[in-house]
């Protein structure tokens, strides 16, 4: 969120972030659904998401210039928190979610550079985010 939000500072519950709209990239199915659960919303009532696109930097855009609250990775974001044009919000009871990542290669043939580059990116991510990894062969 942006720096003098009225949330800044304050360590908040899911349920007070309805009153400031998220805006947020396309979410898949369950992640809405789990959200709306953490947040004590029927399945039948719309979470608060006031803006859903794919372009991240409108979404930073927004968040910088509004009350609205951006829900992207933090990866996303980090550089811009690191200068001080948005700030992170901190929820005492934000759901955690779980995800896989695989590589599927072609056996018997060697990856090309670009594909040994992405996964030493994604690695070192997963390692500097303490995320445990299991390789299997």
């Amino acid at each position: 969120m942006r720096p003098g939000h009225p949330l800044a500072g304050h360590k908040v519950a899911m349920g007070e972030l309805e009153g400031y709209g998220i805006a947020t990239t396309r979410l898949p199915e369950v992640v809405k659904l789990e959200t709306a659960r953490t947040l004590g919303i029927s399945t039948r009532q719309a979470l608060p998401i006031v803006l859903e696109c794919d372009d991240v930097a409108l979404l930073k855009t927004v968040a910088g210039s509004t009350d609205t609250i951006l829900g992207v990775i933090h990866g996303a974001v980090a550089e811009d928190i690191r200068v001080g044009r948005l700030i992170e919000l901190h929820v005492v009871d934000r759901p955690r979610f779980h995800s896989e990542i695989g590589v599927v290669s072609l056996q018997g043939r060697s990856l090309s550079p670009t594909a040994l580059c992405v996964i030493e990116a994604v690695a070192a991510e997963m390692k500097s985010v303490h995320v445990e990894q299991s390789p299997r062969l």
